[in-house]
């Protein structure tokens, strides 16, 4: 009988002691448990501040855009401003390049008269 007892006692201890190693390993598993929901909880929050940053680029995204599409607007009007600055120049320099050549032809043109009156000149004796 006292080994029955024996026996009982150290299954009661046995249980004891199983029953004890069952509440660690619960308390352990309800830690690690807690910690895994403020890893998440923690994720979650840098989940929601990713979206936001993400937001906040779309949306300077498209301001770019906006600001891009203004650029080339005023950038194409530049350009016909300065093709037509271009022409008016070209033009002028046009204009002046015939009076030049018109210039010209009468210095010319003066020249030799003066050179055919000196010759007539010339031959007249005024004497």
């Amino acid at each position: 009988m006292e080994e029955r007892l024996e026996r009982m006692e150290d299954m009661l201890a046995n249980l004891i002691r199983m029953v004890g190693d069952m509440k660690k390993e619960q308390t352990d598993m309800k830690r690690e448990q807690q910690e895994t929901r403020q890893e998440m909880k923690d994720m979650k929050q840098d989940i929601s501040g990713m979206k936001q940053d993400i937001s906040e680029m779309k949306q300077d995204i498209s301001e770019m855009k906006q600001d891009q599409k203004a650029t080339r607007g005023d950038l194409a009007q530049v350009r016909l401003e300065n093709e037509r600055y271009y022409n008016e120049i070209n033009s002028r320099f046009s204009s002046i390049e015939l009076d030049h050549e018109h210039t010209w032809e009468k210095t010319v043109q003066n020249e030799r008269e003066i050179s055919k009156l000196k010759k007539q000149f010339d031959l007249i004796d005024f004497t």
